[in-house]
């Protein structure tokens, strides 16, 4: 992996890290008053788990391997997934989208910068899938 993809991957989780801390806490200082409670520290939960999952490929310094590849495509798949359904809630609210500006940036944001992780790690897996089909295999036992 580059010096500046592994920048990339590292600022995106402390990124993602900080926004869904600064989320959580939000939550929790709006208490049980929030009608729905669950369902927002659900996502702000998988919010904290998709950025420590991008933050530790982010800040590996072992080789890629097929596995850290899987992870961000995964990790920017479920980002790309809920936030997207949530940017879709935004926008058929019947409040005006304006009135939600903090909301609709933040699942921008998240759709915009989830697809680029996915993007990143089917790179990457497309790079280790080729670098697999040139080195030959040997299948003698050491």
């Amino acid at each position: 992996m580059t010096q500046r993809l592994q920048q990339f991957l590292t600022m995106t989780g402390v990124v993602f890290l900080f926004v869904a801390c600064l989320r959580f806490y939000l939550l929790l200082s709006a208490g049980r008053s929030d009608p729905f409670f669950v369902r927002h520290g659900f996502v702000n939960l998988l919010s904290l788990l998709v950025a420590g999952a991008i933050l530790r490929v982010g800040r590996s310094k072992a080789p890629v391997t097929r596995r850290s590849a899987i992870s961000l495509i995964r990790s920017g798949s479920v980002l790309a997934t809920v936030w997207g359904f949530r940017l879709i809630l935004i926008l058929r609210s019947q409040r005006s989208p304006l009135e939600l500006k903090a909301s609709l940036y933040l699942a921008l944001f998240y759709v915009v910068s989830g697809t680029v992780v996915m993007l990143v790690g089917l790179r990457l897996s497309r790079r280790l899938h080729h670098l697999s089909l040139t080195r030959p295999i040997s299948l003698q036992s050491h």
